[in-house]
């Protein structure tokens, strides 16, 4: 499988939701995880929903609930592979995002789905000086609680809270001067995907 900044494979952000879906199991298998169809609130519609972003939808009556940009959400997962179906309705929703992690702050000890980030060969599992060789410019920076963040991304990821692409090891506050040297690739994405609300 071949992951990058348009989309999971042969399935591009844009594509038909049932059929991106459709795809991606006739590669993967059946789905591990399927959330089905959930419907956001409008922010309109949500307390204290001033400080969003105009036309976003939350997951709930809470400012503080994942919100994104549409009304209809599914997340669908093969394994460790999760990708964001989403439109202003299920009929008419596409693929938005696609997220391939491992359990917070463990290193992983599974590719699977076997996977890569398209031209690169990293995968979760990437030690830092073999991301550093796919991409020259990127840092490591620090992140909430014992993860670490992979900033100078080459394409932006969806956010969870924590970072888009994320490595094992505690983050100390000498920031990346002080990074473990086993550290490894636990998270990465890219596209869309529900976030964090507000404040």
């Amino acid at each position: 499988m071949q992951l990058s900044g348009e989309g999971v494979d042969v399935a591009e952000f844009g594509d038909e939701a049932e059929g991106a879906v459709a795809t991606l199991s006739a590669r993967l298998g059946s789905p591990s995880e399927d959330t089905g169809w959930e419907s956001f609130l409008p922010a309109a519609e949500v307390d204290d929903a001033e400080y969003g972003e105009p036309g976003d939808y939350y997951a709930s009556n809470d400012n503080l609930s994942e919100a994104w940009r549409f009304r209809a959400h599914r997340k669908v997962c093969w394994q460790t592979l999760c990708v964001h179906l989403g439109g202003e309705s299920d009929a008419t929703s596409s693929l938005r995002g696609w997220e391939w992690a491992a359990d917070d702050f463990e290193t992983p000890t599974t590719t699977v789905p076997k996977a890569q980030l398209a031209g690169t060969g990293i995968h979760l599992g990437s030690t830092l000086p073999e991301l550093q060789a796919a991409y020259p410019g990127v840092t490591v920076g620090g992140a909430e609680g014992y993860s670490l963040a992979v900033d100078n991304r080459p394409w932006d990821g969806v956010f969870d809270g924590v970072a888009q692409w994320r490595m094992s090891g505690r983050w100390g506050n000498g920031g990346p001067q002080t990074v473990p040297a086993d550290i490894r690739v636990t998270r990465l994405s890219a596209g869309e995907g529900p976030e964090p609300g507000c404040c």
